[in-house]
């Protein structure tokens, strides 16, 4: 399928992952310190082999992007810290990860633990790991009250209006943020269709707004995201990051709560399937993540794991910011598709638009043609290794496919095959692969085109609190 030899990191964990008892192993505990209270510690035992700091680097790497970080602390001998610390720095191979940790977190340092970490028993078990969300209640009622939930997207802007958990307005309308230069362009086009949803509707009151929306949000603020890109620096940093306040002043001070498009997908796992401690995957331009823990609650993490390294081989398809091989972007995600038809005879060179491209790889295998199926089928290959790697981020016990790529029969090829993988070379991971569902009393159509505008109105009636995020995992 690959034109080079595939270099799985799971591969890599298999041969300087150590057990316990062995004595040449060395103890490794990296706790990452997000800065606002919000810390995940791993822990592990390192066989001392050739390539050793390689590998601990890109877990350092892999792990940041997964859970944030403004300071990883990492104790280990120093020696084997000293030999990683240059790759961190602002010219080394993970510059790109400290720039990105500086603009979300406001700095980042890598940091040498005094003394060795703390030994911890491997094969992390269900249960091992421990997190408190951000939200206030144990599992908060969504159901509640009179809310607008508004998706903000690349290419449209979803809007709903719920009453108790009831849909009773839903729209979407195109537009091209990407372009507007005043930043009363984006707020005005969010606040027009707020309005219009709380007209058509007849509620003069709200309870709450809830803002899903491309991008990295911290707390209340949109740190970095693409929606605006024609924005100086200052009038982002001004307008379109604390869009959460400016809407809420706009409306008399209802409380508006804003999450990343991820975390929308899994909360409305949460709420609407009924699944708990679940990673949401995306597969559409890129690959979105977003994690709620067996209470339903989000932890503040990062969920930027489409950056994460799945491939060490070194001529794997390259980041194109970071400039790292092998990134899981390149391979649940349109770019694999596109990456893969020309391999398997399939010409995609007179189709303009992305999203045409990949509806004509679907169509074909729809209607038979091997090649494109095995496309799908390869990418479903793929997750199951990404989901190996991923567990020992999260801890989850399911995992919910969301996305243009995963939706209809390619989802279905991807599901399956992804599953059959898992059982055959992994049969001791028990992660549950499932695409999205609908309760019976809600349209399938309605919710899943605007699940995460739904998602946003559910969290907009949950209280969120300044509490941080605590998650331990060893493995």
């Amino acid at each position: 399928m690959e034109q080079y030899t595939p270099d799985p990191i799971h591969l890599w964990k298999a041969r300087y992952h150590a057990a316990r008892d062995e004595a040449t192993a060395k103890p490794i505990q990296v706790t990452y310190d997000q800065g606002n209270g919000c810390t995940h510690t791993y822990s592990f035992r390192l066989r001392a082999l050739p390539g050793a700091e390689e590998y601990l680097g890109v877990y350092l790497y892999n792990r940041a992007w997964a859970v944030g970080a403004q300071q990883i602390h990492v104790a280990c001998d120093r020696r084997l810290f000293e030999a990683i610390r240059g790759d961190f720095d602002c010219n080394g191979r993970y510059a790109g990860l400290r720039e990105m940790m500086e603009r979300v977190y406001g700095g980042f340092q890598l940091c040498w633990e005094a003394g060795a970490a703390k030994d911890s028993e491997t094969g992390r078990q269900r249960g091992q790991h421990k997190s408190r969300g951000i939200l206030e209640t144990p599992r908060p009622d969504p159901y509640c009250g009179r809310h607008i939930g508004v998706d903000l997207g690349g290419t449209d802007l979803k809007v709903v209006a719920l009453r108790d958990g009831e849909i009773l307005f839903y729209a979407k309308q195109t537009w091209n943020p990407r372009t507007y230069q005043d930043p009363e362009d984006h707020l005005g086009f969010i606040e027009r269709w707020i309005c219009r949803a709380k007209q058509q509707v007849g509620f003069r009151e709200l309870d709450g707004i809830g803002i899903s929306t491309a991008g990295i949000v911290v707390g209340a603020e949109v740190k970095i995201s693409g929606l605006g890109a024609g924005l100086s620096q200052q009038q982002y940093q001004d307008t379109f990051c604390q869009m959460a306040a400016h809407l809420s002043h706009r409306f008399e001070d209802v409380p508006v709560q804003v999450m990343h498009d991820g975390d929308a997908a899994a909360l409305w796992v949460a709420v609407d399937m009924g699944l708990t401690n679940v990673l949401g995957l995306a597969f559409g331009t890129g690959l979105g993540a977003g994690y709620v823990d067996v209470n339903g609650q989000l932890t503040g993490a990062l969920c930027e794991i489409g950056k994460c390294i799945l491939d060490m081989a070194p001529d794997a398809p390259e980041h194109i910011y970071n400039h790292t091989h092998g990134p899981a972007l390149h391979y649940l995600s349109q770019n694999a598709v596109f990456r893969l038809a020309p391999r398997h005879g399939i010409s995609l060179d007179s189709i303009p638009e992305r999203a045409e491209k990949l509806k004509h790889v679907q169509q074909l295998a729809e209607e038979g043609n091997r090649s494109a199926r095995s496309i799908f089928q390869y990418i479903g290959r793929r997750l199951a290794m990404a989901i190996v790697e991923f567990y020992d981020y999260f801890g989850m016990d399911r995992v919910v496919l969301f996305g243009r790529v995963a939706s209809g029969l390619s989802g279905e090829w991807i599901l399956a095959s992804a599953e059959e993988t898992l059982m055959r070379e992994f049969p001791q991971n028990k992660v549950q692969l499932y695409l999205p569902y609908t309760p019976e009393d809600k349209d399938p159509a309605v919710t899943r085109e605007f699940g995460q505008a739904i998602a946003a109105a559910y969290l907009s009636s949950m209280r969120l609190s300044g509490s941080a995020g605590i998650f331990e995992i060893s493995s």
